[in-house]
């Protein structure tokens, strides 16, 4: 708190896992293999500390932060989120989530201020593997905001959904 002021709201819901004999339902394709091993992608005119040094983040060849369009990237934090607790796959798929609207920049975040503004994750099993996949697309519209829709895929596929609204603004 600042000042007696909340400055962070956090609600976490844990439901009990449903029965084994519920089928297994798959909308949507699973994710791409993992990419190859690259070097940081790069993000123009970004802090590359912090955050996006202590994730490695791997994009399809030819693609980065930089690219415009519905994107997907592989990811896994280098670091655990509190130092000396081994992390767990839940946390891992936390710590990525967060960046589903950076994977699907459709506007040039160069030019106009681009800003999430909140995140939920919904998980319909949990992650299960080191390396999580986000694929993101953008809904904006004049005089409204952004969104981010994104999926949430484990090395065994879907386990998820992202959602993040977007501050869309003139720098």
């Amino acid at each position: 708190m600042a000042e007696g002021q909340p400055v962070l709201f956090a609600r976490v819901w844990r439901l009990v896992s449903s029965p084994e004999d519920v089928p297994a339902l798959r909308p949507v394709s699973g994710p791409p293999p993992l990419f190859p091993e690259q070097p940081a992608p790069p993000m123009a005119g970004a802090f590359a500390g912090g955050y996006i040094e202590a994730t490695e983040w791997r994009f399809r060849e030819g693609e980065s932060w930089d690219s415009r369009g519905p994107g997907a990237g592989w990811a896994r934090p280098r670091i655990p989120l509190i130092a000396g607790e081994a992390g767990s796959p839940l946390t891992r798929a936390l710590i990525v989530a967060d960046s589903s609207w950076a994977v699907g920049f459709e506007l040039d975040y160069t030019t106009r201020l681009v800003m999430n503004t909140d995140l939920t994750v919904s998980l319909h099993r949990d992650p299960a593997s080191e390396w999580m996949c986000v694929r993101t697309a953008w809904a904006a519209s004049p005089r409204g905001s952004g969104l981010a829709a994104g999926q949430l895929d484990d090395e065994h596929g879907d386990c998820g959904r992202i959602l993040q609204t977007i501050l869309i603004a003139r720098r």
